[in-house]
């Protein structure tokens, strides 16, 4: 599980997979690719390939790094097991990828 600290800086690497056979989930031809995560006040914090996703080594690979800032950090909602939504859009074609219970959000100790 990934623990973010609420405000501070923090990157991070997802691998996608193929849900049918857990194989790399291949990012050829991708053109967008955006992450989605649970603010404190119930909106939705949305990152993208603009500014803070990228595509890390060989496509088919699927993996890609989020980096977030801290005042993007600061904004998510604190939760024992806090959940991730991937989009990617390839061509005409768009996935989801819904990763449940995968992070840790956590106020700082000392302020």
């Amino acid at each position: 599980m990934l623990t973010i600290v609420k405000g501070s800086d923090r990157t991070f690497d997802i691998y996608l997979v193929k849900e049918s056979d857990g194989r790399p989930y291949d990012l050829t031809d991708w053109t967008a690719i955006k992450a989605r995560f649970l603010n404190a006040d119930a909106t939705i914090l949305e990152v993208d390939t603009d500014s803070e996703i990228s595509v890390v080594g060989r496509v088919e690979l699927g993996h890609i790094r989020i980096t977030l800032s801290d005042t993007q950090t600061g904004s998510l909602a604190e939760a024992d097991r806090g959940d991730i939504e991937i989009e990617v859009v390839k061509s005409s074609t768009t996935n989801i990828f819904q990763l449940e219970d995968v992070i840790k959000v956590v106020k700082k100790l000392f302020t």
